[in-house]
């Protein structure tokens, strides 16, 4: 009796210890020069093995050239470390194939060192957490068409040292797809930069833009959809503790949530807009607690609430819109949704605002408070009450000789200038 336990003992720990050894995770690291530097070459890695699901992948230069994934390939991996922590430029490839992460992907790590670029044209990744892009040294990150799926947050210009020393994340999006499960920060303690030309980033949560009182974001959107799907609270912050600039020339950005520009006290966030859509489920603020401006010179913003301009807490913060083209819609019929504190301005020269409802006797209030301005103050503003429509249409006029063009119905209010 006693021999066949020991047996049976001796069979079943042949059977768990080889199951045991083939889940052991290791540190994978790239060595490259094999096989057209394909990802799924052994001899490309330093334990001789292709990386698996547990083990962790680190692509530090050299060798500068990183793998390549391509259509042939599978790849997978706890995480990766790279491309970067180097001198000079480590490069990874992707033209099709699969990349499966269950945990994060940190592009460049070290202070100091890159840039460590990625280039996406082709194929699908997914991490099961986060993307960091600029982690703590300069990091670059391509994607001209293929899918990027995000389990957790995009992070651009992660972490900093000092203040010269920090994260510096670039993301070039010029087509395909990027979705991300939770967040996105463009700059949080460090500096990045959003270019997007064309494809599709939905973030499922909010976007930052500057988001901690060190980061400076800058996001130049040009084509493409940007969708920020928060269905309340928080949507959008340009300028959320930090420094952070929207550049807008071309395409649409749909933005559920808020809009703040100029946040938390101490921020400072800015808005060009010379073309595209902006659509926005709620309200846009300009100048939270922070200091926030919007100059709009072409394109449309769509608003389902209010726009407000200057802040009401504590303390309160300046905001200035200024309007020189395009046209904004704002507002619910039954509510009038322009709200102008008196720290703040909005001063249109140009293009047309809509006021869904009658807003006529409530502009002129703004105006007479010399809240709302035309042409700086030098010129006027005419409202007009469309009642077919049940709109009220405020533009700016540049000089008194412009009233004997007015259409019959006009209402001219000159708004005399600060002394």
């Amino acid at each position: 009796m006693r021999r066949s336990i020991v047996k049976r003992f001796l069979i079943l720990s042949c059977l768990i210890v080889p199951a045991i050894f083939s889940q052991a995770a290791f540190a994978a690291n790239w060595v490259g020069g094999s096989g057209g530097d394909l990802w799924n070459v052994a001899a490309n890695w330093s334990t001789g093995i292709v990386p698996t699901a547990v083990d962790t992948v680190y692509i530090y230069a050299p060798p500068y050239q990183g793998p390549i994934i391509d259509s042939t390939v599978s790849a997978v991996g706890k995480q990766i470390d790279g491309p970067g922590n180097s001198v000079g430029e480590n490069l990874m490839q992707m033209t099709g194939g699969t990349l499966t992460l269950t945990n994060n992907w940190r592009v460049n790590t070290a202070y100091g060192q890159g840039p460590g670029k990625v280039k996406i044209s082709g194929g699908t990744i997914t991490t099961g957490g986060y993307l960091f892009v600029g982690y703590r040294g300069t990091g670059v990150l391509t994607m001209t068409d293929g899918v990027l799926n995000i389990g957790a947050d995009i992070d651009t210009g992660r972490d900093r040292q000092s203040e010269t020393v920090c994260g510096d994340g670039t993301l070039n999006l010029e087509g395909g797809t990027i979705t991300v499960g939770t967040k996105m920060r463009v700059g949080n303690h460090g500096k990045a930069v959003l270019n997007m030309s064309g494809g599709s980033l939905t973030v499922s949560q909010y976007l930052r833009i500057g988001d901690v009182n060190t980061g400076i974001g800058v996001a130049n959107i040009s084509g493409g959809t940007l969708t920020v799907n928060a269905s309340v609270g928080e949507g959008l912050r340009v300028g959320n503790s930090g420094t952070g600039t929207l550049n807008i020339t071309g395409g649409t950005i749909n933005v559920g949530g808020d809009a703040i520009i100029g946040n938390a006290a101490g921020s400072h966030g800015q808005v060009i807009m010379n073309n595209g859509v902006v659509n926005a489920t709620t309200y846009l603020t300009v100048g939270n607690q922070g200091n926030g401006s919007f100059i709009m010179n072409g394109g449309t913003v769509n608003l389902v609430q209010y726009l407000q301009v200057g802040g009401v807490g504590t303390p309160q913060g300046t905001g200035y819109f200024e309007l020189n083209g395009g046209t904004i819609l704002l507002g619910r019929p039954d509510t009038v949704d322009l709200l102008i504190n008196d720290n703040s301005t909005m001063n249109i020269a140009g293009g047309t605002m809509i006021i869904r409802g009658n807003a006529v006797s409530y502009v002129e209030a703004l105006i007479l408070g010399n809240r709302l301005v035309g042409y700086n103050g030098d010129g006027w503003i005419n409202l007009e009450y469309v009642e077919q429509e049940a709109q009220t249409i405020v533009t700016g006029i540049p000089e008194p000789a412009t009233i004997a063009l007015l259409t019959l119905g006009g209402l001219v209010l000159l708004r005399k200038k600060s002394a």
